[in-house]
């Protein structure tokens, strides 16, 4: 039993009122089923008292992925056709679950309070689509994830239809809607009036304007790895092809775009091929900095988006030009050679930041904040993070190591300053920014944080920072056994 359980146990047991208040306060936080003997032991004590306890269960229900027995299918069919009050739903492989338990599904279908559906399946089957044709909840958010496109499966089962206009019942109210590796095509002039969030993952998506007719009042939109008609994921050239495709889609303006998004997320190839013409809040963009035609599409997406408030760009950074052959250790490089890639890491740093600098300055945009978080690799062997060493940054000092330091690329990154002008360049260069952080990796590694604020005509009123080290000492300090014995 947990050291936070047992105390909440003891209250429970004061009074039966307690127990009452206690009970549905634990069956609140949801109820995860991980396998035969947890499912059975939760299915008895709720059908305990002719399923007394069942109203009280409505929070959430997570299925995990096991084989169902008759036995367990029995049990599980039976709670959840009391459970009718169940709000949120989690199955994890439902192929499996329905293919050992047919019967679950008829039972699902009883539940009519349902507001959150999450699924995930290795493959698409007829049991699941017959689950969410004959749903009669009115669910306001939507999850469902196959491991991989329908088309790849070869099933018997009609999955060319749209997985989000089967839920008939939930037109009106669907308000969150996520999809990996589902059709979305044959929209069939559904429109979600409600829609405010949609995510997809490795999907083929329609023309951006039947996507905004279908979900007018979308709020935030996230993509990744979105492919074309070849099924292949997009690349620079079927990206510009599919942008030409939005931008100078038939039928009048105003139609084909919305008429604003508060946030779009995605790697600069998707959010380019969407060609979106609507002013954007905030721009969240993962790119390979280093990359011409990424820079070029980076160009273009902020002079199409000059409402733009909030940039974020998360950039890999390629300082380092060289084949993974030529990678050395730190052993190998002599004080010379080291002192030379800390300042070769030092001035890459500054142009990059230069770069971005100067493109933003050539936009439209009128960015108050800018969040820049950049990953910079190198080819220094002892950092590579498969390599099982204690410190993967500081090597055991030998007779051999000339300079027993930490790897030069985090050595240039942390001597970086901020304070040296690079801040002030942004500050001045785009009179409407008003904040930038800076957060530079190597490896996924945090190796500094810098937090500048602007008053206002350029001029720098606070400048933090914070290195990884730092941030390990304030998780220290602010660790609840250390604040009790102070």
């Amino acid at each position: 039993m947990s050291k936070t359980a047992a105390p909440f146990l003891a209250v429970m047991l004061a009074s039966r009122d307690m127990y009452s208040l206690g009970l549905e306060a634990l069956l609140d936080r949801g109820v995860v089923l991980q396998n035969s003997d947890k499912l059975l032991s939760f299915c008895a004590f709720l059908a305990a008292n002719n399923h007394a306890r069942a109203p009280l269960f409505h929070s959430r229900l997570i299925l995990e992925a096991f084989p169902l027995t008759p036995t367990t299918t029995t049990a599980l069919c039976s709670t959840t056709r009391h459970a009718t009050r169940l709000k949120a739903l989690h199955i994890r492989e439902a192929d499996v679950c329905f293919e050992s338990a047919p019967e679950l599904m008829e039972a699902l279908t009883a539940i009519t309070h349902l507001h959150h559906l999450d699924i995930t399946a290795r493959r698409p089957t007829d049991a699941l689509l017959l689950l969410l044709s004959h749903l009669p909840s009115n669910l306001s958010s939507y999850t469902i994830s196959f491991d991989r496109p329908p088309s790849l499966e070869g099933c018997d089962c009609p999955w060319e239809l749209n997985p989000i206009t089967v839920l008939r019942q939930s037109t009106t109210t669907l308000q969150c809607i996520r999809v990996a590796n589902v059709t979305l095509s044959d929209w069939a002039d559904t429109t979600f009036p409600k829609a405010k969030h949609f995510e997809v993952s490795a999907v083929k998506l329609p023309l951006t304007r039947i996507l905004a007719g279908t979900m007018p009042n979308l709020v935030t939109f996230a993509v990744d790895n979105t492919y074309g008609d070849s099924g292949e994921l997009f690349d620079v050239h079927t990206a510009s092809r599919r942008r030409a495709d939005n931008m100078n889609a038939d039928g009048p303006t105003e139609a084909s775009c919305w008429s604003r998004l508060e946030s779009v997320t995605g790697s600069i190839v998707d959010i380019f091929s969407l060609g979106l013409t609507c002013p954007v809040d905030r721009l969240v963009l993962h790119t390979n900095g280093r990359c011409d035609a990424d820079r070029v599409m980076l160009g273009s997406l902020l002079k199409f988006t000059p409402g733009l408030v909030h940039l974020r760009l998360e950039a890999t950074e390629e300082f380092f030009a060289t084949d993974e052959e030529e990678m050395v250790d730190l052993v190998e490089l002599n004080s010379m050679l080291w002192e030379k890639l800390v300042r070769f890491t030092l001035n890459e740093l500054c142009n990059t930041l230069e770069h971005y600098s100067v493109l933003l300055e050539s936009s439209d945009c009128k960015v108050q904040e800018l969040d820049l978080d950049l990953s910079i690799s190198c080819f220094i062997s002892d950092c590579d993070p498969a390599r099982s060493t204690e410190d993967l940054h500081v090597p055991i000092a030998t007779d051999m190591t000339p300079h027993p330091h930490r790897c030069p690329i985090i050595e240039g990154l942390q001597d970086y300053n901020v304070n040296d002008g690079k801040a002030q360049e942004f500050f001045s260069r785009i009179p409407t920014l008003r904040r930038v952080q800076l957060r530079l990796r190597h490896h996924d590694e945090l190796i500094c944080h810098m937090d500048c604020n602007s008053r206002g005509k350029g001029d720098t009123v606070c400048v933090s920072g914070l290195t990884a080290e730092h941030l390990e000492v304030l998780e220290l300090l602010l660790c609840p056994r250390l604040v009790q014995q102070r």
